[in-house]
C-alpha cells in the first residue's frame, strides 16, 4: 500500500490518502501512519466510511485509547466512541455540547495524564458554519520572543474541566466532578515522543496562571 500526504499549511497538517481505514492495517502501514502523525502533528483522511468497531481499531494504532468520564455520551456498544452532537432524540441530547460553538481547547487537558491525541469522525456535517479548526501551539510557542519564553518556563496553569461545562450548559454529576477536578498543567509541556514544545493554555479551560 503507497501513502501519498499533502501539506494542509505551513507549519503542521497533512491530508493523507492511498489508505482505506476501515480495513485492518498491516503493521508496516500502521507504522507509517504513526510517522507521519508524529511529523504532521494533525492528519486528515477524506472519503473515509467506518462504523464504530473500526473506528476504534484504528484508533488502537495510535495508543492506548481512554474511555471517557461523560458516561452518558458514550457508544453503548463501543465505550471508546463519545458523541459530540446537537442532535436530540426524544428530547435528550444524545451527544455532548450543544448548538453553541465550542471555543479552543485541548481535549482532556484536565487530566493527570492528558490525551497525546484524539481521533474525530465525523458522521452527519452541517451545509455550511461547521468548520473544525486546529492550531498549531508548538509552532506557536516557537514563534514567541525568547524573553517571553524565558518568562513563562516551568510556570504551570489550571484547568477546569467544570468551567468548561458550565460555558457550554453541559453540567457535570458529583461522580464526574470528583474525577476531574480542577488541576495545574504546565504552561509549556513536551511531546512525550517529539520532544517538540508547545504552548499548553487554551481559552476553553484554562482559568488562571500560577
Amino acid at each position: 500500500m503507497t501513502l501519498s500526504t499533502r501539506p494542509l499549511a505551513a507549519t503542521f497538517g497533512a491530508e493523507v490518502s492511498g489508505v482505506n481505514l476501515a480495513e485492518p492495517l498491516e503493521a508496516q502501514t500502521a507504522a507509517a501512519l504513526r510517522e507521519l502523525w508524529l511529523k504532521h502533528e494533525l492528519l486528515l483522511f477524506r472519503g473515509q466510511t467506518l462504523n464504530e468497531k473500526q473506528l476504534v481499531a484504528f484508533s488502537r494504532h495510535f495508543g492506548e485509547l481512554e474511555i471517557h468520564l461523560r458516561r452518558e455520551y458514550l457508544s453503548p456498544e463501543n465505550p471508546e466512541v463519545l458523541y459530540v452532537s446537537n442532535v436530540k432524540k426524544n428530547g435528550k441530547p444524545v451527544g455532548i455540547l450543544s448548538d453553541t460553538e465550542v471555543g479552543w481547547h485541548y481535549d482532556q487537558i484536565y487530566l493527570p495524564r492528558p490525551a497525546v491525541g484524539s481521533c474525530l469522525y465525523a458522521v452527519i456535517i452541517p451545509a455550511d458554519r461547521g468548520a473544525t479548526s486546529f492550531a498549531d501551539m508548538a509552532a506557536a510557542y516557537e514563534a514567541l520572543p525568547e524573553r517571553t519564553r524565558q518568562r513563562i518556563e516551568g510556570r504551570k496553569a489550571v484547568q477546569s474541566y467544570e468551567a468548561f461545562n458550565r460555558s457550554y450548559s453541559v453540567p457535570t454529576n458529583e461522580e464526574q466532578r470528583k474525577k476531574s477536578p480542577d488541576i495545574e498543567q504546565p504552561l509549556v509541556r513536551t511531546h512525550p515522543y517529539t520532544g517538540r514544545k508547545a504552548l499548553y493554555i487554551c481559552p476553553g479551560m484554562t482559568t488562571r496562571i500560577v
